[in-house]
């Protein structure tokens, strides 16, 4: 697509978000972000996770027909005071590259949030690259007070996916191996339960129901010296959450979080957390932490401070 002359004027048309626009979000996903992700990922990823609330999200398109931006929220359940609410969470912003400083983050930000309002939706929140915020709390009104702890213990080992990165269909083969490997050796197992440390002690969070999961890729769990943790294998090893018994110890569930690391070739374990959270406290001490990504919102419900709310890094729409 020929680059549009910023200064000329273009009329934009804004469309609510339906999944019969994924093709059109697609080749907008990958004309902003490459070829990193397919269409039926994005379909996966654009079911809504709540059953009755879809996807809640704005397309703008350019006089040619083609996809110029697209924002959106992506719903989701919170327990908060022994009730449930629904939230959003803002994900997957993209301008195409060609219709930057236009302010179309806003226009479409604002008719997201008026039809968020609308639906229900008690408070939106997210968070924010730096290259987002700035739009998000000057144009958006977000309010940012707090900001997420992350976790980054490195592993040595060979990193095997990222050296065949150039040959995916041997990267892929190796991935599916490295899990069997692990699974077979039975130092972790799917799980299609996963429990909140957020919840657990008596904060208000994200409720993970059996529709939370089925959105989730594969989620790998084991329990060791009283404490469960849940994880993924992507670029790194993600761990989304650790329930901690009273009394837990974190060396022997690292010391196994490392070999499964070790085996499949990533060079970090990662995690985020809310600061003071049960997960923040259980490894506060036993591996590098530094300031995460802020956690920002704006509420549509003045009963409901967002404020109240934890998050680990398994609800991160990211995850």
């Amino acid at each position: 697509m020929a680059v549009t002359n910023r200064t000329e004027e273009v009329e934009y048309r804004f469309e609510r978000f339906t999944p019969d626009q994924l093709p059109q979000l697609h080749s907008l996903h990958r004309a902003v972000f490459g070829s990193g992700s397919s269409e039926e990922k994005l379909r996966q990823k654009f079911a809504s996770p709540v059953p009755g609330h879809a996807v809640i999200g704005y397309l703008a398109y350019a006089p040619d027909g083609t996809a110029a931006a697209y924002y959106g929220i992506f719903p989701m359940i919170v327990e908060h005071q022994g009730q449930t609410l629904i939230v959003g969470q803002s994900g997957e912003t993209m301008t195409h590259p060609d219709h930057r400083g236009r302010g179309l983050f806003t226009k479409l930000g604002r008719r997201t949030y008026d039809a968020a309002g609308q639906e229900g939706v008690a408070f939106v929140f997210g968070f924010p690259n730096s290259n987002s915020y700035p739009g998000f709390v000057k144009y958006l009104g977000w309010t940012h007070n707090r900001t997420m702890r992350s976790y980054w213990l490195p592993v040595p080992t060979i990193p095997f996916n990222r050296l065949l990165r150039g040959r995916p269909s041997i990267a892929d083969r190796l991935d599916r191996f490295q899990k069997r490997l692990i699974l077979a050796l039975g130092l972790a197992r799917p799980t299609d339960e996963i429990e909140s440390s957020v919840l657990a002690s008596g904060q208000s969070g994200i409720k993970r129901d059996r529709a939370f999961v089925d959105h989730k890729p594969t989620i790998l769990t084991f329990e060791q010296s009283r404490a469960t943790a849940y994880f993924r294998l992507d670029e790194h090893l993600s761990i989304g959450d650790v329930v901690a018994e009273p009394g837990a110890k974190p060396f022997g569930l690292l010391i196994r979080l490392g070999a499964i690391a070790f085996l499949t070739g990533r060079l970090r374990i990662r995690f985020h957390a809310s600061p003071g959270t049960a997960a923040d406290r259980f490894l506060r001490g036993r591996m590098p932490v530094k300031e995460g990504l802020p956690y920002g919102h704006v509420s549509f419900d003045d009963e409901v401070d967002p404020e109240l709310f934890d998050f680990t890094f398994i609800d991160y729409d990211t995850f």
